[in-house]
């Protein structure tokens, strides 16, 4: 999988252009404001539906423009897919081959891309709803129609919810834990079927970015041989949780409330990790999705590392460019120094100069 074309159009602060990116490494650098990341942002914004900034329509437009338009070809196996997203302060609409997506998945199918961000490392350690996006992103890339389904999840529970705070009556409420229960077991089956999948990926990758031996997992906290099982599971909790549920006026048991634990050596790594041991996990997660998508799918996903030179040694930056070079993935790596990317030789990374929202030549 591979992007051949990018084209921005008053998107942040980049500057109306044609990027012609190439296979393998391209390092975008240049000083910090200069619109780095923003390039990141664009071409994430294909393969997830959103912003990892979180960032509103209004914020991705230039202030005095009033869309702004982004498109892709990327090639897959010979075959060239286009896509276009437009963005206007009320809305954004995708186009696949010049024609609205649908089901919206398609366009998830076009372009997979992973990103790796130090943004995300402090709530990935604190917050349980990180994790969970954590893998819900990766069921994502593994199968883009789990998005449908985890979209009825949150419908399902946004509706309980509020018969809940309404001090609804049981009959009423019934029918919707019902679809909660139904629901909610799809969604944990999915994550323990993907962390399954991953698991082998997750060990192998650390130990070959970590040069060490310690033994990574990561453990979700409801297991079930089957949906059946899950859906009892998620029931009984439920219903033992339902007079603290009356009292709070929410759902305090389901998907939405599981907690994910990375550990190593068997320990939660949150509180044994040092920082450096834990951005060298979640990279080893992304290099592990890495390659649990390229077998099934058949494609590398594009990568996506922003600000790499922050956030890796010297050792581990040349064990992850030598998986990097051997996997044939198109990668994109931001930094502000381009010097120590050198040493991997011109053949190996294609540098492209940002200044002030522009690439320059060179």
């Amino acid at each position: 999988m591979q992007i051949d074309k990018l084209y921005f159009e008053h998107f942040r602060n980049l500057k109306t252009q044609h990027i012609d990116p190439k296979a393998g490494i391209n390092i975008i650098w240049g000083e910090n404001g200069q619109g780095k990341t923003n390039l990141l942002e664009g071409i994430y914004l294909f393969a997830h539906l959103k912003s990892f900034r979180g960032a509103g329509n209004i914020d991705l437009i230039q202030a005095q423009g009033d869309h702004a338009r982004i498109s892709a070809s990327v090639k897959r196996s010979q075959v060239s897919r286009q896509l276009e997203l437009k963005i206007l302060p009320t809305g954004r609409s995708f186009l696949l081959d010049g024609k609205k997506p649908r089901p919206v998945e398609s366009l998830l199918e076009a372009l997979r891309a992973i990103l790796f961000t130090p943004d995300e490392l402090y709530p990935l350690r604190t917050l349980p709803a990180a994790r969970r996006s954590l893998i819900d992103r990766g069921i994502f890339q593994r199968d883009p129609a789990y998005l449908a389904r985890a979209i009825q999840y949150e419908r399902v529970l946004k509706q309980r919810n509020r018969l809940l705070r309404e001090r609804a009556g049981a009959d009423e409420i019934l029918p919707w834990t019902r679809k909660l229960i139904e629901s909610g077991a799809q969604i944990r089956q999915a994550r323990q079927v993907f962390i399954a999948e991953l698991q082998p990926y997750l060990r192998f990758g650390h130990e070959l970015l970590s040069g060490e031996q310690e033994v990574v997992e990561l453990l979700y906290p409801s297991a079930a041989d089957s949906l059946a099982q899950h859906q009892e599971l998620l029931a009984a909790e439920l219903q033992g949780g339902a007079a603290r549920e009356s009292r709070l006026g929410l759902t305090c048991a389901g998907p939405h409330r599981d907690d994910p634990v990375f550990t190593m050596n068997g320990a939660a790594v949150r509180h044994v990790a040092s920082q450096g041991q834990w951005r060298t996990l979640i990279l080893s997660f992304k290099i592990a999705l890495m390659s649990l998508l390229q077998e099934r799918i058949g494609a590398w996903p594009v990568l996506l590392f922003d600000d790499m030179s922050a956030e890796l040694d010297t050792a581990r930056q040349e064990r992850l460019f030598s998986l990097l070079t051997d996997s044939k993935a198109q990668v994109f790596v931001t930094t502000t120094d381009l010097q120590p990317f050198l040493r991997f030789g011109r053949a190996t990374i294609h540098p492209l100069h940002m200044v002030a929202g522009e690439i320059q030549p060179g």
